[in-house]
């Protein structure tokens, strides 16, 4: 699951927005009660909701096993379920089955949540691409800032697939995105960012291949590689602090830059596209969250 820590982030969610628009966001769910031990869903059932912890709490378990194993406890104004949402594109455009539920929930005490279904997301995502963009782009932003909380002193476990920034996009859409970035050229050997560096730009990798190298006492640590179609940088970009780690050229390399103020003259001018480069933002940000292991090795 992915989740919110702090009660803030939820107000965040609707920043920028309008009365009218936040009212279309709060159309597309309802709230529901759970008495405390009561089943919200079941491990290996289908997921087509998201839930927002409105008061009380949740339980995430794994009660497939004797005796059932607590994986999180979420408080209020967290966040889950949110997968079931992301991993499609829009309602009448796949086929694809959701996702199955990996844990099961349940009310810690007394709770209130507020459920979003998958058709009414879809439905937004179809019929409201202003609304849903800056939703999705609100989304990225919290959820960013919580990954990178999160991922001090871990790495990314390997071999895990993260979502891909172009996903779904059409070849003209692909086009209009070359529009609000800058291609740049790397040389093997050469940083696209230091780390310490503050982060204005996040990037897409066209050719090439860039590693992700992190200072320690006993010299620089591979953390990971990128390849074509995989996106870093995005945490420098979402909270205009020092880079966490370096990235540095280990062939000639092509890369997409992409700042912020790109990405919001998308959202202004092609809000359908922005819906899903920002889908696809949030859907890697929430995927990063999952292959975080511990400790950092030294």
């Amino acid at each position: 699951m992915l989740f919110f820590k702090k009660q803030e982030d939820l107000a965040r969610i609707y920043q920028g927005m309008s009365g009218s628009e936040v009212k279309q966001i709060n159309k597309a769910g309802i709230q529901e009660w759970f008495v405390k031990d009561a089943p919200i869903f079941r491990k290996g059932q289908v997921g087509k909701e998201l839930y927002i912890i409105m008061d009380g709490a949740v339980r995430i378990v794994d009660d497939t096993v004797d005796p059932p194993k607590q994986i999180a406890l979420l408080q209020q104004g967290e966040l889950f379920g949110e997968l079931s949402l992301t991993a499609k594109e829009t309602r009448r455009s796949t086929k694809e089955e959701s996702l199955r539920r990996s844990a099961s929930a349940l009310a810690a005490q007394d709770s209130t949540l507020f459920v979003v279904h998958e058709d009414a997301f879809r439905n937004l995502l179809d019929n409201n691409p202003d609304i849903a963009s800056k939703l999705l782009m609100n989304l990225f932003y919290v959820t960013g800032e919580r990954l990178r909380e999160a991922i001090r002193g871990k790495v990314l476990a390997e071999g895990v697939p993260i979502p891909k920034l172009i996903r779904g996009l059409k070849d003209a859409e692909k086009k209009k995105l070359l529009k609000y970035s800058n291609v740049l050229h790397v040389p093997q050997g050469q940083p696209v960012f230091v780390e310490g560096q503050v982060g204005t730009e996040m990037y897409y990798v066209l050719g090439g291949s860039v590693a992700i190298m992190k200072k320690q006492e006993k010299g620089q640590k591979r953390l990971a590689v990128m390849g074509e179609g995989d996106v870093f940088g995005e945490l420098g970009l979402i909270t205009k602090k020092g880079r966490m780690a370096s990235a540095v050229a280990i062939s000639d390399s092509d890369v997409l830059a992409i700042s912020e103020d790109g990405l919001m003259k998308l959202r202004k001018r092609a809000p359908d596209i922005a819906t899903k480069v920002f889908l696809n933002l949030f859907r890697i940000t929430t995927a990063r969250m999952r292959t975080l292991i511990s400790p950092l090795p030294v």
